[in-house]
């Protein structure tokens, strides 16, 4: 069953979480290739289909496949008021297909609701951004120049006593 992802909505879900502003759409131009990344990590063993969906920063409609992450943009225009849109219409164009089900992953309530009006729970489940964003948690990257505590203390402690010795 494949998951069908409010990307908005997660990622200011996993920026709450993590502390981490590189999953705010306003602080980091990249922050939906740091996402892709974190979902193929987190898909390694799972091997979902995962559709991603995106308000477009540019205003233009764009799709790309990355494995089996499909990234969404969409734009604001006469069609679509938002990336909620689209994830109504790929559940709308879904609708025939009985045996398709999905995984919907947000916790925009008014898109929730009008998820269930299209497939009935059996086809689809809802699982909130905040919750998945806790199972993505051991798959987002370490800060590589971050010193933990000892490291710190031990380096400040040989700085100070060179700047002694020298004195």
């Amino acid at each position: 069953m494949p998951y069908l992802i409010d990307g908005n909505n997660l990622s200011y879900a996993l920026a709450r979480l993590s502390k981490n502003d590189n999953f705010i759409p306003e602080k980091n131009c990249n922050f939906a290739s740091d996402l892709v990344n974190v979902l193929e990590e987190f898909n390694q063993k799972k091997k979902r289909k995962i559709f991603l969906v995106l308000d477009s920063p540019d205003g233009f409609m764009d799709q790309y496949e990355y494995n089996l992450i499909k990234v969404i943009y969409v734009p604001r225009n006469e069609i679509y008021n938002s990336a909620d849109d689209k994830i109504i219409e790929i559940l709308s164009n879904s609708k025939s297909k009985r045996d398709y089900s999905f995984t919907l992953v947000s916790d925009d309530q008014e898109l929730c609701q009008r998820a269930t009006s299209i497939l009935k729970n059996d086809r689809l489940f809802i699982k909130s951004a905040f919750g998945f964003a806790k199972q993505l948690l051991p798959y987002l990257p370490q800060k590589k120049d971050s010193l933990n505590d000892d490291q710190w203390k031990d380096d400040l402690t040989k700085e100070l006593l060179d700047l002694w010795r020298n004195k």
